[in-house]
């Protein structure tokens, strides 16, 4: 796959801009007109044709590096409301440029499992997931070099890393060095993720990230142990109550983590139902929705409606 010519999606996107105003403005529609950006790769879409129709608009921000990155701050400026999924990210946001803007923090909701799949049934050695982009920022070397030493242990310690990425080579290469070809499979991109998650019993995410992935609190809302950087951005994890914390790609302590789960896999099965619970109270899709609904009468009440062609909103300076 080649990405096209910038040319040709500059093109494209004036095509979809031009589309979707022309069906906007056939429609004959009462009250405001809002756009909502779900993801930040989607967001100059987003303000084109918010611009283009005179919409209000609502971006999601699920990175701290978004805003300070001098390509997307011009875009979130033209932002009504800022919504965040971890509360670390809305912080960001109010110690800089934006920082005059509308944010809120709406946990993503997820559907959470009948019962935990963690160590069901108990005692049996334990499988191992991992899903995160194959780059070395995502820290999946320490999971392997972990699993080295789990191995030393428990011969039949099943690992599986699900993603691609630029660095896949590399840490194949290492699985193998180390003796883990019969260990640790690489999986390549699951359509189905939750299901093979609903599989295993614990998750991994060995490194902190500067930005929100969804896949741990999914793996919590299926009741997998979570083994988690202790600095990660994800709120409410409270270490041996709802998730095991571990430090940043500190390869001997997840392997310590993942010993001590499958030794006392009653006492692992405990903290991945907290988890668990955790997810039902937290993140239920049901409270998500209903947080988007509010903030979308917000942005269009009468007080708060404006037009991203104008300078800036009434009584709101800079937003």
């Amino acid at each position: 796959y080649r990405k096209p010519p910038r040319f040709f999606r500059r093109f494209a996107m004036r095509t979809v801009v031009t589309d979707v105003a022309a069906a906007l403005n056939s429609l004959n529609r009462r009250g405001t007109l809002l756009v909502h950006s779900l993801s930040l790769p989607s967001t100059p879409l987003a303000v084109q044709i918010a611009q283009s129709v005179g919409a209000d608009l609502v971006i999601n921000v699920a990175s701290r590096l978004a805003v300070s990155d001098p390509t997307l701050v011009p875009y979130l400026t033209r932002a009504s409301e800022l919504i965040t999924p971890v509360r670390a990210i809305e912080e960001a946001i109010h110690r800089s440029a934006l920082s005059d803007k509308a944010a809120e923090t709406i946990p993503f909701g997820v559907a959470a499992g009948a019962e935990p799949a963690a160590f069901r049934p108990v005692e049996h050695t334990p499988s191992i997931l991992a899903a995160a982009p194959l780059e070395p920022e995502t820290g999946l070397e320490a999971l392997i070099r972990a699993i080295a030493i789990v191995k030393r242990e428990y011969k039949d310690i099943a690992t599986f890393i699900v993603g691609k990425g630029a660095h896949e080579p590399e840490l194949r290469k290492l699985s193998q060095s180390l003796g883990l070809s019969s260990n640790i499979m690489f999986t390549g991109r699951l359509e189905h993720l939750r299901s093979a998650m609903a599989a295993a019993d614990i998750f991994c995410s060995p490194r902190t990230l500067p930005y929100f992935r969804e896949e741990p609190i999914h793996a919590m809302a299926l009741g997998l142990l979570l083994i988690i950087a202790d600095d990660a951005i994800h709120d409410g994890l409270a270490h041996q109550r709802n998730a095991v914390l571990v430090p940043d790609s500190d390869h001997d302590a997840i392997a310590a983590a993942i010993i001590n789960a499958v030794r006392d896999q009653e006492t692992a099965r405990k903290i991945a139902t907290a988890g668990q619970e955790h997810v039902r109270k937290n993140h239920s899709i049901s409270g998500m929705v209903a947080r988007y609904q509010q903030i979308y009468e917000q942005v269009a009440s009468p007080r708060r409606t404006y037009s991203l062609n104008s300078a800036q909103p009434p009584g709101r300076p800079g937003v």
